[in-house]
């Protein structure tokens, strides 16, 4: 009897000491390998829309995962020209589209 108690100990605390490696191995993979939603890669970049309003140019960003983020550029500063050519340096596959 003593050695099956021994032997359920044993067990006990083997459980517990993979629970630990697991909640370990969760939180390293959440902290540090788990892609944030925030960053936004250019290489992702499936479409461009671009949306002219009166003195603003509305341009929505189409990623792989069709996340969509939103940005406006002033049509007097003359901005979404060197965007768009520095998007399509980095990312060939780009495709624009006038709404």
């Amino acid at each position: 009897m003593d050695s099956l108690k021994n032997f359920f100990e044993y067990f006990d605390f083997g459980l517990r000491i993979l629970g630990m490696l697991v909640i370990v191995g969760l939180i390293i993979y959440f902290i540090f390998f788990r892609k944030s939603e925030k960053k936004l890669f250019i290489n992702e970049i499936e479409k461009i829309e671009l949306e002219k309003i009166d003195f603003e140019t509305e341009v929505s960003l189409v990623f792989n995962k069709k996340r969509r983020t939103e940005l406006s550029f002033r049509n007097l500063e003359n901005q979404l020209t060197p965007f768009l050519e520095e998007i399509q340096k980095r990312n060939t596959r780009v495709e624009i589209k006038h709404l």
